[in-house]
Formats: C-alpha cells, structure tokens, sequence
C-alpha cells in the first residue's frame, strides 16, 4: 500500500509546509513488541524500518543500553531513496494550491477537503494459532509542519496487538484518522483492551470508546473527531479452534477496508458509507465482516 499514490503512506504522501515528504509508521506483534519510525524521509516503505526497530527491540545490547522503540529522522541508508522519488504531481499540486491559499486568504492551519488524500493505511493479522500482530503507517496532514510526528508512530495510538493470555482473548487493531486527537485518546490500546474479555459485547465496546473518544474531543473544543479502526479478535474456544472475528468501526463519512482469509480467495475489498439517517445522532458506524 506503501508503493501506491493513491494513499496517504509512502510514495504519494502528503508534503509538509516546507515541501517535502516525512513518514510515521509503527508495527506491534502479539509478544507486544513494537518498533516506528517518525518524521523520516526517503524511505520508500516506512514500514520496514519500523519493522526493523521492532527486531532490534528483542536483542539485548551487550552494554545494557536500552534499545529504542520510536526512532525519528534518518534511518538505516539501505533502506533509502532519493526523497523527491516519493513526491507525485498530485501531491505537489495540492502543496503549491492550499500554500497559496493559506498564504493569501489566512484560513486557519488544518486544510479539509475531500480531495486532499488523508488515507493513512493500516493492516492487522491474525493466524490459525491465534497470534496477531497490527502496523500502521502514513504520510501525516497535508501542511504539517516540518519534524511533526502522529499517532502512526505513537505506542497505544496508530496500531496495538497483544497475544491471548490468562482468561483474555488476543487482540490487534489499526487506527486512522485526526492523529492529535488520537494520541491523546491512546486510542489503539484502548479499543484493543476494551474487548479483549471473553463474555464481552465487541460492539457495544467499540461504540463505547468511540463515543468516549468524541466527547473528549468535544471537551477539547475539536471538531476533527475523526477515527477509523480495523480490529480483529482471535476467540479462544473450548474445542482448542480459534475463530477470529473481524470489525470495523468509523466516525467519518466513509471508510475503506480489504480482507482476506487463507480459506478463502480472492480478497475482499469495500467500502462502507455511514447512512445518512436522522435518527442516527452518534455519527458511528460499525459492524462486523465475515471471515467465512
């Protein structure tokens, strides 16, 4: 997804105010080792460099220094591209417009509109033993200002997996959406943690912490409670098979989701529009895809 202009992770990733394009992206596995990466240029799949730093998390350094989980700025150079590979023309074009708009008019920083490519991407996983593991990466807000990192790379924020244990089902899930807001939220793991329990409801679970995510929002003064979440719960059962069950939930007005299971070919891919229904006031929609 990295290698596709069409999102906002990677090659074709929105450009800071100074022109330029600085990846997040962080994985997490089911041990809840976690590596990322923030505000780095020129590395075509930001992805493997996260993935990177979450391997070199699991070693122990002979001189027992600590070994980093986030690492900003340049990264290893094999993994290196020339930073202006990664810049489309679209991406340039919407730079030179909305600079020149906020130059000329003063809008306020925080440029919204629905042709502005603001797809952060994300993935999780599940395996027949049950172990899951979760990654997030994106190209952050159009406009940013240089050096700023979101919740892409932010532990408990962008992505979160945990491995089953004692009485609690395993757990992964991917975050998009207004990245500030989402830190403040440590919106992953609290999704993740909220149905972890057996003889929980998933989905009144998931509204839960969404509703709770928009009313600290509101409390905030912000009207970019924006959020989307893919989350899938490996369920544990007596017969010793797991059934993993797979959910989504949104606050926007749409969201995009692909799936696919080693059962069954080809991928799944939708997208799933919040109905526009008066009665509806809490502005979520989630649901549960069939893995089978």
């Amino acid at each position: 997804m990295e290698d596709n202009h069409h999102f906002n992770a990677g090659t074709g990733s929105n450009l800071t105010v100074a022109g330029t394009v600085e990846c997040d992206a962080s994985i997490m596995n089911s041990a809840e080792d976690f590596g990322a990466i923030g505000a780095t240029s020129g590395i075509k799949n930001p992805i493997k460099a996260a993935y990177r730093i979450l391997l070199g998390s699991q070693e122990t350094d002979p001189h027992g220094r600590i070994p980093p989980m986030l690492v900003s700025g340049n990264t290893p150079s094999d993994l290196a591209v020339d930073p202006s590979e990664m810049i489309t023309s679209k991406a340039r074009s919407e730079w030179e417009r909305w600079k020149t708009v906020i130059q000329t008019e003063q809008q306020p920083y925080g440029v919204t509109n629905d042709n502005i490519v603001q797809d952060t991407v994300g993935a999780i996983l599940c395996t027949v033993d049950g172990e899951v593991a979760a990654g997030v990466s994106s190209g952050g807000i159009l406009l940013k200002p240089t050096g700023r990192i979101g919740e892409a790379a932010c532990f408990g924020a962008g992505c979160w997996a945990s491995g089953a244990r004692d009485s609690l089902n395993a757990v992964a899930c991917s975050i998009s959406g207004a990245g500030e807001m989402i830190m403040r939220a440590f919106l992953a793991k609290e999704l993740a943690e909220s149905v972890r329990r057996p003889d929980c409801d998933a989905h009144e679970e998931i509204e839960r912490t969404l509703n709770k995510f928009i009313d600290m929002c509101a409390r905030r003064g912000s009207d970019h409670a924006n959020a989307g979440v893919i989350l899938i719960v490996a369920e544990h059962h007596e017969d010793g098979v797991v059934r993993p069950r797979l959910w989504c939930g949104f606050t926007t007005q749409s969201f995009a989701v692909a799936y696919a299971t080693s059962m069954d070919s080809p991928p799944k891919a939708v997208i799933l529009r919040r109905p526009n229904r008066e009665s509806d006031k809490s502005g979520l929609y989630i649901t549960s895809l069939p893995l089978s």
